[in-house]
């Protein structure tokens, strides 16, 4: 869409004008207020400027607070909106004879808003969540072991000489020689 600015109307113009630049020098007064007392305290004490010529060697600073602000709002609102006001026929003045600004306003597509998230319903459970890990799963379980085979069936061999030691007990045992006679206890059974 194009749009030209062929005029500005004066009179909404200056009511909002005026407003804001007595606001403006408002504020611009109270910077200046510290800066202006000190320049009029050094005046006082400097010997081209006594006391004697000036009526007093300086004004109290509470009524520099009160008394700047107001007229710098005051010179700042009738001055500056002339000065706007001078601008303002200016420009009338131009846009009348080249035509004014020309704006060009393009309607932006309006993105389509985000759907809200469905909401989460968090229940109670007695059941823990299951670990979660950050490494690599574990290695699987080994093959179960199968039994060893029995040991092969000896030669049978002398009976005197045995073939392994008897397993012991807590009492030693002896073994027979030929030299020794046999053990009653042990020769029953034979």
């Amino acid at each position: 869409m194009r749009l030209e600015l062929k005029s500005i109307p004066v009179w909404s113009f200056l009511r909002l004008a005026f407003f804001c630049n007595l606001i403006a020098g408002l504020i611009l007064g109270l910077f200046y207020v510290p800066i202006i007392g000190t320049v009029v305290q050094t005046m006082g004490q400097s010997p081209l400027f006594r006391g004697e010529d000036l009526g007093s060697s300086s004004l109290p600073m509470g009524i520099l607070v009160v008394v700047v602000p107001l007229v710098f709002a005051f010179f700042t609102g009738v001055f500056w909106t002339l000065f706007e006001l001078i601008m303002i026929g200016i420009y009338n003045l131009l846009a009348k004879l080249t035509g004014g600004f020309e704006f060009n306003f393009e309607p932006v597509p309006e993105r389509p808003a985000a759907a809200p998230a469905p909401p989460q319903y968090y229940a109670q459970t007695s059941v823990p969540p299951p670990p979660q890990s950050s490494g690599p799963p574990p290695p699987p379980p080994p093959p179960p072991s199968q039994p060893a085979p029995p040991p092969p069936p000896s030669a049978p061999s002398d009976p005197n000489v045995p073939s392994s030691p008897p397993s012991t007990t807590n009492t030693e045992r002896k073994w027979p020689s030929p030299l020794e006679p046999p053990d009653r206890d042990n020769n029953q059974t034979s």
